[in-house]
């Protein structure tokens, strides 16, 4: 079965993973994966809500979900 992580660009153009919350790693060992792309795809596409105002932050945005 094939396994799906999200990754982005970091502020210094390399490869970080999705870990959890607003939480991101280059280190791909320590990246968080789901078993099937709706899940990865809910949680790249999961709204945060600060003062009221809910937005998907710009690193998981800038996302994409990847297969293994």
């Amino acid at each position: 079965m094939a396994t799906y992580h999200i990754k982005s660009t970091g502020s210094f153009g390399t490869d970080v993973y999705f870990v959890d919350g607003n939480h991101w790693t280059d280190d791909f060992d320590n990246r968080k994966t789901w078993t099937n792309k709706a899940a990865a795809t809910a949680a790249k596409n999961k709204k945060v809500e600060k003062n009221g105002i809910k937005y998907i932050p710009k690193t998981r945005s800038n996302s994409t979900v990847v297969t293994e």
